[in-house]
């Protein structure tokens, strides 16, 4: 069984098809890492995180990478009515994002 951060590396060296990390214990800061990898990759196109313990910065920057990652085909339907809260005024749908 790999480690994270071997996952981290093989995404970000685009070798990795397909990523469950379903109850994982991911936090934030490894949430953060792997949108980070993300970004870079251009051979995922399937990763499910749900029931994961990031917060909204790591949701964030999940999301930022999911803009830029062009490949990324399947994405958890769990998330699909997720609402993430950035701050007090600012709440936003992963679906208005994804689209």
């Amino acid at each position: 069984m790999l480690n994270f951060d071997q996952i981290i590396n093989q995404i970000s060296h685009g070798s990795m098809k397909s990523l469950n990390l379903i109850n994982n214990q991911i936090g934030s800061e490894r949430a953060i890492q792997l949108a980070e990898a993300l970004k870079v990759n251009s051979s995922i196109r399937n990763l499910n995180l749900y029931d994961n313990k990031f917060e909204d910065i790591g949701a964030k920057s999940l999301v930022e990478a999911l803009k830029v990652n062009a490949t990324l085909q399947a994405f958890p339907s769990e998330w699909k009515d997720t609402i993430f809260s950035l701050n007090a005024e600012q709440q936003f749908n992963i679906n208005n994002l994804l689209e």
